[in-house]
């Protein structure tokens, strides 16, 4: 008996993309803080985003707080994402994963103060999402074992969103989108109405979190870190780019409503 050809090209292009990303921010010479290397090189963060930046939603997956972080959601990546790329193929693979990732900081954004947001968690749990739908569907509940397994999965995933610092809204974001994409990719005739009527709620959603970002896009005067984007600013000046902190900064000014960010970098 033949053994299963499992296949992780694109989860090892991620992983590769990832570590890659890691090194590169400890190699920026950006003498303030951490966070600051995260909004260098493509954190989630509401105000940029507002002003234009909405690559940040699909960037943000890729960048990592710390190697502990990098490391759990990279051992998460490898493992599920062997078993799920070998099912689904690259091309669905990646937009499972990715789609889950941008619907996590989505969630995020219309829902959440400001933060700033790192890491592939929201991808991740559309994986997981994913991967719990198709063992349901092919039985996997009736079978003790797996139920367990499953429950356990739930129940320690669940748990982690009460850790401090946890951006749970992206792993409530990506779990639902990845539930919804996981029916999507099911070609299977019994399901067709089941398919159509998803097709349809996530075109709903879609819309809907677009009106809610548009409705949500300010944060309060207690969430605005201004001494954080003039940090950034003056790096970006410092590498050169004064005409994009030029703008950026005009932006922020009428995002903030204030006329402070523009005396600080020239």
């Amino acid at each position: 008996m033949r053994r299963p050809e499992y296949k992780n090209e694109a989860s090892l292009i991620i992983l590769a993309i990832c570590v890659c990303v890691m090194i590169a921010k400890y190699l920026i010479p950006y003498s303030y803080n951490d966070v600051g290397k995260d909004l260098i090189i493509g954190a989630y963060y509401k105000p940029f985003i507002a002003c234009g930046q909405w690559w940040r939603l699909l960037t943000a997956g890729f960048v990592h707080g710390g190697i502990l972080h990098l490391a759990m959601n990279m051992f998460a990546l490898y493992s599920l994402g062997t078993i799920m790329e070998s099912i689904y193929g690259k091309k669905k693979f990646l937009i499972l994963l990715l789609g889950s990732s941008i619907g996590g900081y989505l969630f995020m954004f219309i829902s959440q103060g400001n933060e700033v947001g790192v890491g592939l968690s929201g991808g991740l749990y559309g994986l997981m999402a994913s991967y719990i739908y198709i063992v349901i569907k092919a039985g996997g509940w009736n079978y003790p074992p797996m139920k367990r397994n499953l429950l356990e999965i739930i129940a320690i995933n669940f748990a982690i969103n009460f850790v401090p610092g946890i951006g749970y809204m992206v792993h409530i974001g990506g779990f639902i989108t990845g539930s919804l994409l996981a029916i999507c990719f099911d070609h299977d005739p019994a399901y067709a109405k089941l398919r159509k009527n998803t097709y349809v709620a996530l075109a709903v959603l879609i819309l809907v979190c677009l009106k809610l970002a548009v409705s949500n896009i300010s944060v309060d005067s207690d969430d605005q870190y201004i001494g954080t984007d003039i940090n950034y600013l003056n790096y970006e000046v410092q590498q050169g780019h004064k005409k994009y902190a030029s703008k950026l900064a005009e932006k922020l000014d009428d995002y903030y409503g204030c006329d402070i960010l523009s005396y600080f970098y020239e």
